[in-house]
């Protein structure tokens, strides 16, 4: 058992104060209670990495970690926590290397400035938090600065303890290893073993049925500076999207439309790293690497990489439809300044994209009745007005023709079939988005079919039909194109369309299929389940799309 003697943890500090309290927890990361050893865990990240800071307690803890990291006693058998620790390892390993990118760190002189300070720090009974220092306390700051230096040097130790990644560890602990390497050897010292973990990475990413760990290796590759060409046609939307982000692929102009075409449908994204048929309470597992959600790192990056609006324009009204579960939030910044790259249009003169995307902002309330935070600033941000009555005056350019009649821009914009439904919901079931009845009616018009409908839970329903037609029915193309072409199935159609989630069932010539859907994309290809007991139909589970029913609203029943 590695011990925890001959450091003077009384001399050191955290992002949190003095670091008298790591010594026990560090101990209980290797004791037999697992809930201890997670609580230890937990606690360990805001301390020695809050918001990526790193304090003179961060490089002990580091070596102590590294130490045990191959304890078997570690985490008292719970995986998850030897994988947070290499994803904590990796953060560190990111952190020191990009601020050594910046300027070459060397320590700085401890002077009895900096020694008196420390004292007066240490002897306070609550010293202030790292992040609520004031201006007297910039003698500190040298003791920060050298505790990136500390932990810079402690990388190729770091990486001696993580690679070879041991063939004993679980998969995902494999891949959350290999994820730290690609920080790893971003050290000038550790540039030799760059080819060895470029070719883990793609020897690992072809032989794993797993997307989630397939993702991650295969966004590891572009974090290495690889152009992982091979994963572009992936079926996975996850592999193939992660493989298009990589910076050396940012002038592929095959990479670029497989972002396009992902952030069409941003949601699908977020939720594309599990497997189709999980439990709900694993369908949110997001790519480690990202930190934020996926979908924010996709639009940024087509947004980076696409200047022409026209084809952003899809991407752009889906993105003004991610309006949040829990609050309101605002995700379509990005687009604005190459909707409005010379502010906002308002003498008439708009192009008809620009005046799409003008209404659709101007037609989400909650944007501009105070309930949305950051709005006012993130338009500030892209030289536009906080404004709705201007946001409605961009309008395309009229002109007479001979006999002084007004004519309009004749192009005509087909939006995606899953948009002109949740914008125009009157349009397909004759009420508003806001109207108390809409989920009832939405029954009713699924009903009016030849189908059974079951409400089985606040947003979610099934609706059952059967005979050959039913087992015929092309569940994929009814998704992407909408209800217009299905007109037996009509509320079938609609209801996708409203839906974050459809599960597919379907018995056909006594066999049966089942297909996932998410925001309209496949979650995976159709899978054969067998023979069927039964005779030809479908099922469909819809789960409606929270963020866009109206809060509180619930099925009746």
């Amino acid at each position: 058992m590695v011990t925890l003697d001959g450091i003077d943890w009384a001399r050191l500090f955290h992002a949190q104060g003095q670091a008298v309290d790591l010594p026990a927890r560090l101990a209980a990361l290797c004791g037999a209670d697992q809930d201890a050893a997670g609580d230890a865990f937990t606690s360990l990240w805001p301390r020695i990495f809050a918001g990526g800071a790193l304090t003179p307690a961060t490089a002990p803890v580091v070596r102590h970690v590294v130490a045990v990291l191959h304890e078997s006693g570690l985490g008292a058998g719970d995986d998850t926590i030897r994988e947070g620790i290499l994803f904590l390892l990796r953060e560190i390993a990111r952190a020191t290397a990009d601020a050594n990118a910046k300027t070459i760190q060397v320590h700085a002189d401890v002077d009895e400035t900096v020694r008196a300070w420390l004292d007066t720090y240490l002897t306070q009974t609550r010293p202030p938090a790292v992040h609520d220092w004031a201006d007297g306390d910039g003698p500190g700051r040298v003791l920060l600065h050298n505790a990136i230096v500390d932990c810079f040097d402690l990388l190729p130790e770091v990486f001696e303890a993580v690679w070879p990644i041991p063939a004993g560890w679980p998969a995902w602990t494999r891949t959350m290893a290999a994820a730290a390497t690609t920080m790893l050897v971003r050290h000038p010292q550790l540039s030799g073993q760059r080819a060895e973990v470029i070719a883990y990475h793609q020897e690992t990413a072809r032989v794993t049925a797993d997307r989630g760990e397939c993702a991650t290796l295969v966004f590891g590759l572009g974090e290495l500076g690889v152009a992982p060409r091979d994963w572009l046609d992936d079926p996975r939307l996850a592999v193939r999207t992660c493989a298009a982000l990589a910076p050396a692929l940012a002038d592929d102009p095959t990479a670029t439309e497989v972002l396009v075409r992902a952030a069409e449908h941003p949601r699908a994204f977020d939720h594309s790293f599990t497997e189709p048929f999980v439990p709900p309470a694993y369908r949110m597992m997001y790519l480690p690497q990202l930190q934020v959600r996926p979908c924010r790192v996709l639009i940024h990056t087509v947004c980076d990489r696409v200047d022409d609006f026209r084809r952003l324009l899809d991407a752009a009204l889906a993105a003004v439809d991610l309006r949040g579960v829990h609050q309101p939030v605002a995700e379509f910044g990005p687009y604005l300044r190459h909707a409005f790259p010379a502010g906002l249009v308002e003498d008439g003169t708009a192009s008809v994209q620009q005046t799409r995307f003008a209404d659709v902002i101007a037609a989400r309330d909650d944007l501009w009745d105070g309930t949305c935070d950051g709005v006012a600033e993130m338009f500030a941000a892209a030289g536009l007005p906080h404004d709705r009555e201007r946001w409605r005056n961009v309008r395309v350019p009229v002109v007479l023709d001979g006999a002084d009649r007004p004519t309009y821009d004749r192009t005509i914009l087909l939006p995606l079939p899953t948009w002109s439904i949740r914008n125009s919901p009157h349009m397909f079931l004759g009420v508003a988005r806001t109207d108390p009845d809409l989920l009832h009616t939405l029954l009713s018009v699924v009903s009016s079919g030849e189908v059974a409908v079951e409400v089985e839970g606040p947003l979610r329903f099934s609706v059952v039909a059967t005979g050959v037609g039913a087992g015929q029915l092309d569940v994929g193309d009814l998704i992407a194109s909408g209800p217009y072409n299905y007109r037996p199935v009509y509320g079938v159609g609609v209801a996708a369309a409203l839906s974050l989630w459809v599960s597919a069932y379907q018995w056909r010539a006594g066999t049966a299929y089942r297909q996932q859907f998410v925001d309209g994309v496949p979650a995976g290809p159709i899978e054969t389940l067998g023979p069927a007991d039964r005779g030809d139909g479908y099922r469909f589970v819809f789960e409606l799309d929270p963020e866009w029913v109206p809060s509180g609203t619930r099925l009746p029943g």
